[in-house]
């Protein structure tokens, strides 16, 4: 009986554990608030013609389906090579007061203009000036005729695992989102 009442594990834990020190969420997003941006795009883009997606059974309705109507009727029709304007939503951070932006690629990719909302709500054109696909990752600029408030870079080859970090975006305009780890 003794070996089966023995515990399965025998070390005992460290006898302190360090305290950490959580930084202060709120104020670091209070004082980078006006650094984040909120940014729109438009995209001419040539369309397809758009059916609905194809069921492996036959439709009930039978050949001509009011569905496959529907969207002929309201998306375009017979001309496959439509073109519409595409639209995105994306949000990016101000690297120095002459108006330089880091942004996803993504968003600004193939973009016939671009628009940039401040924290104080106001609006500017942006153009880019550069592009890396592979990191998704854009520099844009906009032309703001005064000094804007930028956020100092980190170095990610500093952290290690396990420190806190915490992202601030505004993809939606309707505010920041932050988010810590």
């Amino acid at each position: 009986s003794g070996a089966r009442d023995a515990p399965f594990w025998t070390e005992t834990p460290p006898t302190q554990v360090p305290l950490v020190q959580v930084p202060n969420f709120a104020e670091m997003a209070e004082h980078l608030k006006p650094s984040v941006v909120n940014m729109s795009t438009t995209q001419a883009v040539k369309g397809q013609r758009r059916t609905p997606p194809r069921l492996p059974f036959p439709s009930p309705f039978g050949e001509r389906d009011p569905f496959e109507e529907f969207f002929e009727r309201f998306f375009g029709g017979e001309n496959p090579q439509r073109e519409f304007r595409g639209r995105s939503l994306g949000s990016g951070f101000i690297i120095n007061r002459e108006g330089y932006i880091v942004t996803n690629n993504h968003v600004v990719e193939n973009a016939a203009d671009i628009k940039v909302s401040l924290s104080d709500k106001e609006e500017y054109a942006a153009k880019v000036i550069g592009r890396d696909p592979k990191t998704d990752v854009a520099l844009i600029k906009i032309d703001a005729k005064k000094d804007l408030p930028a956020v100092a870079l980190g170095d990610s080859n500093k952290l290690r695992v396990g420190e806190w970090v915490m992202a601030i975006g505004n993809p939606f305009g309707l505010g920041n989102t932050v988010t810590t780890g």
